[in-house]
């Protein structure tokens, strides 16, 4: 899904399993001084586990606009620039069409 965080243009994959928006580091080119290291949380990947950073950030999917969300920031790296979880980002229903290439939410 293309989607844009602070304007900065992002390719998400769509992911039921992750809680909140998931970007990985060196995909976002923001300041180190922008971002709060939390040292309690952590997310798996497949390169192991990483420390998670915070960002408060205007989020943009597909032209729709839900404004300033919590982002989260693992210091990883990935095919994909991050992961787009449902329940933080306030969908409380979501629909998939795959022949149409569609995700909407509600």
């Amino acid at each position: 899904m293309r989607a844009a965080v602070n304007s900065q243009p992002l390719r998400l994959l769509l992911d039921s399993g992750t809680w909140e928006l998931l970007v990985f580091r060196r995909r976002l080119n923001i300041a180190p001084r922008q971002v709060h290291l939390d040292r309690a949380s952590s997310v798996s990947t497949t390169g192991g586990s990483t420390q998670l950073s915070w960002l408060r950030a205007t989020v943009s999917l597909r032209g729709s606009d839900p404004g300033v969300h919590k982002v989260a920031i693992a210091e990883a790296d990935a095919d994909i620039d991050g992961l787009l979880g449902f329940a933080e980002m306030g969908f409380h229903r979501v629909a998939f069409d795959f022949a149409k290439r569609i995700f909407s939410w509600q």
